[in-house]
């Protein structure tokens, strides 16, 4: 599983903050549906979880186990875990945790912000046209390797 690297999503913030206009992080090869703005004017609009992540996704697993059944109590459970995610999601078997790097000049960088490795390749069913094929077409390619 790539999870998202959180340390190395904040590091980069923090190293180009002074010509950054935001940040976001997201999935390259799905990102319409799983991107999520982190970073932008300045400040964080989500704090960077810190610590073991899947450490704490197993906690969010077993929490998720023994849950009363019902939507309000996964709610419940999301929202208590909401910091190990990113547009719910806190990793993939398969694609790539990304970040976006937005600067003022009106540039950007795509970089790859992962730790972990793929347990798997891309579904079969990816190719067949998800509805954000066209836009998805067009996005940047990753620069550098994780």
């Amino acid at each position: 599983m790539k999870n998202y690297d959180f340390s190395k999503a904040k590091q980069l913030i923090e190293e180009n903050k002074e010509n950054l206009e935001s940040a976001s992080l997201g999935m390259h090869e799905d990102w319409f549906w799983t991107a999520e703005t982190i970073w932008k004017n300045g400040e964080y609009k989500k704090e960077l979880f810190k610590g073991d992540l899947e450490q704490e996704y197993q906690k969010y697993v077993e929490a998720s186990k023994n849950r009363q059944p019902g939507l309000d109590n996964l709610m419940n459970i999301m929202d208590q875990f909401e910091h190990i995610f990113i547009a719910g999601i806190s990793g993939s078997s398969w694609a790539t945790p990304t970040i976006q790097l937005e600067f003022k000049d009106g540039t950007s960088k795509m970089l790859s912000c992962y730790q972990g490795d793929s347990d798997s390749t891309r579904p079969s069913w990816f190719s067949l046209g998800c509805m954000s094929s066209e836009v998805q077409a067009n996005m940047p390619e990753l620069e550098g390797e994780n």
